[in-house]
């Protein structure tokens, strides 16, 4: 009986592949299905833009299913967002809105303080006028305050003029003190001037107290 003799190591067949060969194909394997992505992409934004275009409320709005949008975005691209806090309420009740209204733009502010810190005295007095500039006419002027108790308001037209202010109100969320007038301010320049006290040791923030202990005398400061 004549038997084949197995084939040694060195008579098996041998493969090779070339290096430049194997690098192409890891990167097509890598690239092609994100320029793939990419195009539909470009060609799903392309159809929804032509959608917003043709919508007959002149709008700019893809349609929307379940209150989602049908057009997709791309991956890791912001979305925009609207702003929470302006919403219908905010035109009646300005002092909801985080932000003051862009109809009144202060100009000009002049304060002065008092602070009692002398002895166990923690508390400050001071007056304030604001220059305003009312673009628009408004029935509500917004300035910023915080844990103060104001005691007089007044509200005048840059020549003297009086406005008569129907409510006065601090709305402590957005720290702002509420001035509601009778009648629509006009445009023009405006004055607000506001009369208050304050604690100094309330907390450290802000106008506070702060003492010391004098280290050769043991005085306190």
């Amino acid at each position: 009986m004549d038997m084949e003799e197995p084939l040694s190591r060195s008579d098996k067949p041998k493969v090779s592949l070339d290096k430049r060969c194997c690098y192409f194909l890891v990167l097509l394997v890598i690239v092609l299905p994100v320029a793939t992505g990419v195009v539909v992409w470009h060609l799903t934004q392309s159809a929804c833009d032509k959608g917003a275009g043709s919508n007959p409320d002149g709008g700019n709005e893809a349609s929307q299913i379940d209150g989602s949008t049908a057009c997709p975005t791309m991956p890791g691209a912001s979305t925009p967002t609207t702003n929470p806090t302006t919403t219908e309420a905010s035109e009646s009740e300005p002092w909801k809105d985080l932000r003051l209204p862009h109809n009144v733009m202060p100009i000009h502010y002049d304060i002065t303080l008092y602070p009692d810190f002398y002895g166990d005295h923690g508390w400050f007095y001071g007056n304030e006028t604001a220059e305003l500039n009312v673009l628009t006419p408004t029935k509500v002027i917004l300035i910023h305050a915080n844990t103060m108790n104001i005691t007089r308001t007044t509200l005048t037209y840059d020549g003297g003029e009086n406005i008569q202010i129907e409510n006065t109100f601090w709305y402590e969320p957005n720290q702002f003190w509420v001035v509601q007038t009778v009648a629509p301010v006009r445009a023009g320049l405006v004055k607000l001037q506001l009369q208050f006290d304050g604690s100094l040791t309330r907390a450290i923030v802000g106008f506070y107290k702060s003492t010391y202990t004098n280290s050769q005398t043991g005085e306190i400061r």
